[in-house]
């Protein structure tokens, strides 16, 4: 093995350190109750994924560039990264090409004559990108305050499996959906970048062009696969775990699983957005926030959620010791 083919494998793993194994985590979603109807208004629940761009974030997929220059900048002035790799890095734009699997129902004939069915397509593709937000606590003050959409913390959090977002879910379906973990401490996003850029800064200047391109491969990826985890430390409080999703910009057709590309209104703005689709198994609990009337909240909640065929639903009631004035 070469090394620079050792080189990038030190770089991915330090990619793959970095993810967070979100699998057994709670993916707890705060709305107001307008929006807890919503969510069960078909029975199944279902979940609005608003375009990235939209969101509460004005710096939203920037942050990691952000962090990247700040890193560079500093490896150039001590003269540790050369001013070609400096360029080389600064200059990765956006890009918003992910990997979609489609089912094509094709056959393949191998060179044995056996025959292969449902063969599988792969591609990277032009997406639109949506986001949907959850946190890993079910009673947090200030999310109960932010997201429950009134002066008094009324509102509910609806706990989901994230089996609701499993490479079942999406794979051969023509999109796809991955769950993060937000990233809003300084010196971990920089841990990250030393990772993946510190084997890559002292091999970069002699490489062959080639293997230049191959580096810098390593760079493009570790950017798309945290554009969407490094976020501003103010947001901290929302303990973020979030469901992202890409869809082709060429997807006329809804998928089943997902809506076709709808609009709505918010805070003044035109939001783009899709519907994704769920298993009723897929939610776990409600809590009820701090200051609603607990006692008839909770058996009107439960006469709602029967008519709904969904009273395997655990409710449960806020540990928050405030008082509505």
């Amino acid at each position: 093995m070469s090394e620079i083919q050792n080189t990038m494998i030190v770089a991915a793993n330090a990619i793959r350190k970095g993810s967070v194994d979100v699998r057994t985590k709670k993916l707890c979603h705060y709305t107001s109750p307008d929006g807890l109807l919503g969510i069960f208004k078909e029975g199944a629940p279902t979940l609005f994924f608003s375009q990235y761009d939209s969101l509460n974030d004005t710096k939203e997929r920037k942050d990691i560039f952000e962090s990247l220059k700040k890193y560079c900048d500093k490896q150039l002035k001590k003269g540790i990264m050369s001013k070609e790799l400096y360029d080389a890095i600064v200059s990765i734009p956006q890009s918003d090409l992910f990997g979609i699997t489609r089912k094509t129902n094709k056959k393949l004939i191998l060179d044995n004559g056996e025959i292969v069915e449902d063969i599988t397509a792969f591609a990277d593709e032009e997406c639109y990108t949506y986001i949907c937000s959850f946190s890993k606590n079910n009673d947090s003050l200030p999310m109960w305050r932010m997201y429950s959409k009134a002066e008094h913390y009324e509102g509910f959090c609806v706990e989901f499996s994230s089996s609701a977002f499993s490479r079942k879910q999406y794979y051969r379906k023509g999109f796809s959906v991955e769950l993060v973990k937000v990233i809003y401490d300084e010196r971990k996003k920089m841990e990250l970048i030393e990772g993946v850029l510190s084997p890559i800064m002292g091999l970069y200047d002699s490489a062959t062009k080639r293997d230049k391109e191959n580096l810098l491969s390593i760079v493009k990826i570790m950017i798309r696969d945290f554009q969407f985890v490094f976020k501003n430390k103010s947001f901290s409080y929302e303990e973020e775990i979030r469901a992202v999703l890409h869809i082709p910009k060429t997807e006329s057709n809804n998928t089943g699983q997902v809506s076709e590309r709808k609009y709505r209104q918010s805070n003044g703005l035109i939001v783009p957005y899709v519907i994704y689709n769920m298993e009723a198994s897929s939610v776990r609990s409600i809590t009820i926030a701090p200051t609603i009337k607990e006692e008839i909240t909770v058996n009107n909640l439960k006469d709602y959620l029967c008519s709904k065929k969904l009273s395997h639903i655990h409710i449960i009631s806020s540990d928050i010791p405030i008082r509505n004035v």
